[in-house]
């Protein structure tokens, strides 16, 4: 499609030569692309276009027959799209506000770092890219590389089997797969990005909104372990996912990889996380919200690290009224590698059907070496659909640390509560503190209630650091506008830590400096060493219970 393009003749009158392409971008109804060339002489002009990148365009105000190459001359249709090839630098563009019925096919796509292949809209608006039927994908991306796709909205059907974007990689060494400002619905999963034989590399999903899909927002996964890798998603939504899943966010079989500033809500299916990863190594999720999840299963989560994760952290985000967990790490059978180094920490848990869970399938499979600490966790029971203990512990855990978090409940409500039933289980609990409006905490272990820390520590060893007792109790004295939620929303989630602010500590709290020291415990808590606020932890060379460190 592309390099010596036909030569276009046009007589021109009353105008010297010379002028170059000067004059000829002054003729009425001619749009000249820079590389174009004048080969003639008086009275006639021909036009070459020379071998640099072309634009092709796409309107249904022509017919297929044009050559695309102006908006004065555009092609009609996809199909006639999926004809061509392009080149490393061309691009394709589909005209704003205008809808075209089809499958757009991008196959062995591969342009380069300097001049990466676009894929967008032109003119007013983004342009809609409408799938015929349930079978046929929005855009389908084989083995290509240094593509962008942007400014589009993919329309499916409602009861697609397709996806909206799916691309698909075999061929080793392929990189930046770049999606931004897509809006995806109707479809099976919004934006499908797989991978084999560590074929993609430099996959960034920015920008776009996924809502009313069958299953999941975006969906982004190797076939093998680290299969897909260097990922970045940020400043995406995923809404109304209600099928078999109800995903938001998904990853799986990814390294290194980073969500953030996203958004996850009113999705809810059989089993739902609106932002998870699973089998994945060196993923991180940071400054996210997700909330009203709704869900038959109480295996499900707001943010959920699960089996076969390695090296994970859930950082900074804000989980509220979800009918399960707010953040959970679970582990399973099956899943490749041992779960471990995964974190959760200062984090906002507010009004869900637990505030922070752990649990691990079996003695072979446990959830291991890994840890929460310095979460701010609020429930009240007159507010959550399926509530359990906020603080919650289920089956086999090995080496798993509770330290330095803050549970406040209103109403009857355990603010831990332990299901182990097995000495090989370890848990190490220290420098957490409790509360409950209006009452006294309640502990919950094995179904049993203690009505104190020091009952409970007598009868699992937790809450004791050093020889020493921990385990505040108190009124922690959040700052105004605490002890409900809110929802934050894409359109502020850049502010999430303005907008709650309320769960900052008073002056006069009894739990600052009241955690323990994590450095003795070799956890480091950074980089970037923060707060959920964005302050220096610790202060003073003490740390604070909860999400926020005073300073």
């Amino acid at each position: 499609m592309r390099g010596l393009q036909t030569p276009r003749r046009y007589q021109v009158t009353s105008i010297p030569l010379g002028l170059g392409k000067v004059v000829l971008g002054k003729i009425k109804g001619l749009d000249l692309l820079p590389s174009a060339k004048l080969t003639s002489s008086i009275g006639n002009i021909t036009l070459e276009q020379s071998t640099g990148p072309a634009t092709y365009y796409v309107s249904d105000s022509e017919n297929d027959a044009s050559d695309g190459l102006w908006p004065a001359s555009p092609w009609q249709t996809i199909s006639r799209a999926n004809q061509g090839k392009l080149n490393p630098g061309d691009r394709l563009l589909f005209e704003g506000g205008k809808t075209f019925t089809g499958g757009l096919t991008l196959r062995n796509l591969v342009g380069t770092a300097a001049n990466p292949v676009v894929v967008g809209s032109y003119g007013s608006g983004r342009a809609i890219l409408r799938a015929p039927d349930g079978n046929t994908p929005g855009i389908f991306v084989y083995n290509s590389a240094y593509l962008e796709i942007r400014n589009l909205v993919l329309s499916g059907v409602g009861t697609a089997a397709a996806d909206g974007l799916i691309a698909y990689a075999d061929s080793p060494g392929l990189q930046h797969l770049y999606v931004s400002e897509l809006e995806v619905s109707g479809f099976a999963v919004g934006i499908n990005v797989q991978s084999s034989v560590n074929s993609f590399r430099d996959v960034r999903v920015t920008w776009c909104t996924l809502h009313d899909n069958a299953n999941t927002g975006v969906f982004l996964g190797g076939i093998n372990r680290g299969d897909l890798a260097d990922v970045y998603v940020s400043h995406c939504e995923a809404f109304n996912h209600a099928g078999e899943r109800g995903y938001g966010f998904y990853l799986f079989h990814v390294a290194a990889a980073t969500v953030e500033r996203s958004v996850a809500h009113d999705n809810g299916g059989s089993s739902s996380h609106p932002q998870a990863f699973a089998e994945a190594d060196g993923v991180t999720i940071r400054h996210c919200e997700a909330y009203r999840t709704t869900t038959a299963a109480r295996d499900a989560a707001g943010f959920l690290i699960d089996g076969g994760s390695t090296n994970c952290v859930i950082e900074y985000c804000y989980a509220h009224d979800n009918w399960g967990a707010g953040f959970q790490m679970t582990s399973y059978a099956g899943a490749g590698v041992q779960f471990r180094g995964n974190v959760i920490r200062y984090c906002v848990s507010v009004n869900n059907g637990l505030g922070v869970g752990g649990y691990g399938e079996s003695a072979t499979w446990p959830l291991a070496d890994s840890a929460a600490y310095g979460n701010t966790i609020f429930a009240d029971v007159s507010r959550l659909a399926k509530p359990l203990g906020q603080i919650y512990l289920l089956s086999y855990l090995k080496n798993w640390g509770v330290y330095n978090n803050l549970v406040v409940v209103k109403g009857d409500l355990p603010v831990v509560e332990a299901w182990l039933g097995s000495p090989a289980n370890t848990v190490n609990a220290a420098g957490n503190a409790f509360w409950t409006v209006g009452g006294t905490p309640r502990f919950q272990e094995g179904g049993r209630n203690h009505a104190s820390v020091a009952a409970w520590r007598g009868v699992t060893g937790w809450e004791s650091f050093h020889g020493k007792p921990t385990g505040k109790v108190g009124d922690p004295l959040f700052q105004s506008g605490a002890y409900s939620s809110e929802v934050v929303g894409i359109g502020e989630i850049d502010s999430l830590e303005e907008k709650l602010g309320g769960w900052r500590l008073q002056g006069g709290s009894p739990v600052i400096d009241a955690g323990v020291d994590l450095r003795s415990l070799g956890i480091s808590p950074g980089p970037p060493g923060t707060d959920f606020f964005g302050g220096q932890t610790p202060q003073g060379g003490l740390y604070d219970v909860g999400a926020n460190e005073v300073r």
